[in-house]
């Protein structure tokens, strides 16, 4: 079945996967309590709800996904068939060192024109293990960020020594959700939940999420490796994801974070296989009016 146009009614999403090797949380509010409305959800029905399987090699579909042209970091983010594009059955976002603009690398980013709430969200994805690449898989309404949240499927900061305060991360792709912090700190700019989890991530993985109200589960090859539940009464604001829809990003970026870009090594592609995304069986929501627009991605990391 070619699934390369279907297209999700706004208001609902999901996702399936197969390969884990260990899991070591480095973030808080992992194991927050759960409101007593949560409940356990599974995928339901057997047709995505959206899906682009990636397999009319050439241009993105640019009616599906919106670029985000832009400096990020240390590249700049293009359009460019060099830089993003549909290949053997794979998307290819492309990383490469040359002078472009006010950057010295250029690279991409791309998000879903739809936006979604709730199902389970999920892509089959190989990374590049390059020193300083920053590939990332997220959800995210960036209206007033982070006070509608970002929901990090999974980002791999390929880090071989230690960078603005952080560890060494080659190996480990992290899950994250970032949103206003709690009162009691009111002195953090975000919110974060991460998990780091690591993976061979020369190989193919399936990376992904299930959202449902009140709860939100990150999967590698269908093994569960973190849960976040909507926190009590008090906090709202640290919970922002039953409030708004967010749309579905994939990019490369370089340096920052992922610490010193080993440019010999570029170019380098991040490659997806197919993205999809299923209903839950509880979180089916209603289609949004018509004149519901996604947010734009101006946020990250």
């Amino acid at each position: 079945m070619n699934l390369r146009r279907t297209r999700m009614t706004r208001g609902a999403a999901l996702l399936a996967a197969p390969l884990l090797i260990a899991t070591a949380c480095s973030g808080n509010d992992t194991n927050e309590q759960a409101d007593s409305s949560t409940t356990t959800t599974t995928p339901s029905g057997p047709t995505p709800r959206f899906a682009d399987e990636f397999d009319v090699d050439g241009p993105l579909d640019w009616e599906v996904w919106e670029p985000i042209i832009e400096k990020r970091h240390e590249s700049y983010q293009t359009d460019r068939d060099k830089n993003v594009r549909v290949e053997d059955g794979n998307l290819v976002i492309e990383a490469h060192q040359e002078d472009y603009k006010d950057a010295k690398y250029t690279s991409a980013m791309i998000q879903t024109r739809e936006s979604f709430q709730y199902g389970r969200f999920e892509a089959r994805m190989k990374l590049p293990e390059t020193p300083g690449t920053w590939p990332a898989f997220w959800l995210v309404n960036d209206d007033q960020w982070p006070d509608f949240g970002e929901i990090d499927v999974m980002e791999h900061f390929a880090r071989e020594t230690e960078t603005k305060g952080e560890p060494q991360s080659m190996g480990y792709v992290e899950t994250n959700l970032h949103s206003t912090p709690p009162k009691a700190v009111p002195a953090l700019t975000d919110w974060g939940r991460a998990t780091s989890t690591q993976v061979d991530v020369a190989e193919w993985h399936t990376y992904a999420v299930e959202w449902a109200e009140g709860e939100i589960r990150f999967f590698i090859d269908d093994e569960e490796t973190a849960t976040h539940v909507r926190p009590p009464k008090g906090d709202e604001q640290t919970w922002p994801f039953d409030d708004h829809p967010e749309v579905i990003a994939f990019d490369m970026f370089l340096g920052a974070y992922a610490g010193e870009v080993d440019s010999a090594a570029l170019p380098q592609q991040l490659l997806v296989d197919w993205v999809r995304v299923w209903p839950l069986d509880d979180a089916a929501g209603e289609e949004a009016p018509d004149d519901t627009t996604p947010p734009s991605t101006t946020q990250s990391g």
